[in-house]
């Protein structure tokens, strides 16, 4: 299991962290971030990613359930 950086506070997700909380391998978090799909934080040469964008991502692709009598 990858591990938070310690220091951070609020904590900040590095690829490999927020691959795991969103349920999806690290290139597809890469991939997404390139592609501005999620927003993140860029330090240096590093990707770091916050909770909250990180639930707004989720939010942003969360197909809502119709009920069955619409």
């Amino acid at each position: 299991m990858a591990q938070i950086p310690r220091n951070a506070n609020p904590p900040v997700y590095t690829p490999a962290t927020a691959a795991e909380y969103l349920g999806m391998t690290e290139r597809q978090v890469r991939d997404a971030a390139r592609k501005h799909r999620i927003t993140y934080v860029r330090l240096g040469q590093y990707l770091r990613f916050r909770i909250t964008d990180l639930d707004e991502y989720l939010d942003g692709n969360t197909v809502r359930a119709v009920s069955a009598n619409d």
